[in-house]
């Protein structure tokens, strides 16, 4: 759609990308392993734009969560420039040095595409239940003493999850069920959250996610400023 829309439409716009990222949490919390993310709510799911600005943020999870999410998508798509993703791509961190917060959170990141075209992405992030190492503590006497450590990789490409990326994790912790489980969770909760936006573009005949993003970031500008 090429036409502006009315501010009415923008703040219906917005108000239904939080209620894709609550989709997103509250999938996340029904299918997660861990009782940390299922009864506390230890997460965080978000839209973001095709430049990887977050346009919203869902209110179930913790304020943690949301800022170390987003610097994890700012950080995977210096890694994975869009023109490197495909559809049903998928990509994995735990690096607290790239924003994950600590080596138990892991944040998934999926493109949405519409048309062939990368129009945004959806991100989530969660604590899992065990990364191996020492666990959560401070006794560690180095980085690699705390857990597996995974760097940006992708968990699928095209639709397919990586098994040699699963095998790696299963080795490393001391409940691969659950950890695996919870990272299928992350990937499936951005997927609910992606059918739901791609479902609202199409309610509301949006070729891309540009005039909506303008209309959030200047209104969250100037309600900061003031």
């Amino acid at each position: 759609m090429n036409d502006p829309i009315d501010i009415i439409s923008q703040n219906v716009l917005w108000n239904r990308l939080v209620s894709v990222c609550e989709e997103q949490a509250n999938a996340l919390m029904r299918a997660a392993f861990g009782a940390i993310v299922r009864e506390a709510g230890d997460l965080s799911a978000g839209v973001f734009n095709a430049k990887g600005e977050m346009l919203a943020q869902a209110v179930t999870g913790t304020p943690g969560h949301v800022n170390t999410m987003a610097a994890s998508v700012r950080a995977m798509l210096e890694f994975a420039p869009a023109k490197t993703l495909s559809e049903g791509d998928a990509l994995v961190t735990n690096d607290p040095w790239l924003g994950a917060g600590h080596v138990f959170d892991f944040v998934v990141v999926t493109p949405a595409f519409l048309n062939g075209k990368i129009i945004g992405y959806l991100a989530s992030t969660s604590h899992v239940v065990d990364v191996g190492g020492r666990g959560f503590g401070a006794d560690a006497n180095s980085v690699y003493e705390e857990g597996i450590h995974l760097p940006i990789v992708k968990f699928a490409e095209r639709g397919e999850v990586d098994r040699t990326l699963i095998a790696i994790v299963r080795g490393n912790v001391r409940e691969p069920d659950q950890v695996v489980g919870d990272l299928h969770a992350l990937a499936t909760c951005n997927e609910s959250g992606h059918r739901r936006l791609i479902a609202m573009m199409e309610e509301f005949d949006l070729d891309d996610l540009s005039g909506i993003s303008d209309f959030i970031l200047e209104n969250s500008r100037r309600a900061t400023i003031e």
